[in-house]
């Protein structure tokens, strides 16, 4: 169910609420009712036109980081707390030498040479600390690390994390 079907139901609840109310109302009562209710729906119009304005700016601002994350010229990647890319830019996979596709939910440590795969271990063990409650998100620590990456082609690739 949708929340405006949620909304409406509510609505229709309340007002056969008060429907009964209504043959006992003076014609007074009842243009105040009429212009309350048109004020209501002003503000309910003025309320959607602000949401959707901020919806909006929400996609300009989301599409405007899109550009800066795709095109940066560094290589940009968002790992999941295994080790799992979730996300590469064009820079980094152009840097590796693959297509971007191909690191789609692949592990990290695949690109990584022997000699650096406990240093990204030990790295993602101090990045994602663990709270005692499993279902609690974990807390996200900002930490650097400097690794070798094997490109497609053998070469040796030095980078910070």
């Amino acid at each position: 169910m949708t929340l405006s079907g949620t909304l409406r139901e509510q609505a229709e609840q309340r007002l056969s609420i008060s429907e009964a109310d209504i043959p006992g109302m003076t014609a007074e009562d009842i243009h105040k009712l009429i212009y309350e209710l048109q004020v209501h729906q002003i503000e309910l119009e003025l309320q959607n036109e602000d949401l959707r304005d901020a919806q909006a700016e929400l996609a300009k601002a989301h599409d405007r980081f899109e550009d800066l994350y795709e095109f940066a010229p560094v290589g940009y990647v968002t790992l999941d707390r295994d080790g799992s890319i979730l996300r590469a830019n064009l820079t980094l996979a152009r840097m590796l030498g693959v297509d971007r596709s191909e690191l789609r939910e692949t592990r990290l440590s695949n690109h990584i040479s022997r000699g650096s795969q406990d240093t990204l271990y030990q790295h993602r063990l101090a990045v994602f600390v663990d709270h005692e409650d499993e279902e609690a998100e974990p807390e996200i620590l900002r930490h650097t690390c400097e690794l070798e990456l094997t490109t497609a082609s053998g070469a040796l690739l030095f980078v910070r994390l």
